[in-house]
């Protein structure tokens, strides 16, 4: 089954969310049969967890273990051939936005 990966940027609906951060940028993947139900997955996940989506960071595509190399990314993509779907919060606080 196809893994695709969504980079949104998001806010925290409610400051007790995230006490002190303002924003995160939301790495997804999600391991779905086509990318509009993925899409919907990822969503739903970060919405779950008290947050706004307020745009994509990048254009979502299809992926495969091989655009990952190592590191961090490459776990979390390999998670999600175990549990289907993964997202990782990159949060930052006022000053960290400058």
């Amino acid at each position: 089954m196809p893994m695709f990966f969504f980079n949104f940027h998001a806010v925290p609906i409610d400051p007790e969310t995230a006490p002190g951060v303002i924003g995160a940028y939301v790495n997804c993947w999600v391991q779905d049969s086509i990318i509009e139900k993925a899409e919907i997955t990822a969503r739903t996940g970060i919405e779950n967890e008290g947050w706004k989506i307020s745009g994509h960071d990048t254009e979502p595509y299809q992926t495969t273990r091989k655009d990952w190399f190592s590191g961090e990314n490459l776990e979390y993509f390999d998670q999600a051939l175990i549990d289907r779907e993964v997202w990782v919060f990159h949060t930052y606080a006022h000053d960290d936005e400058d």
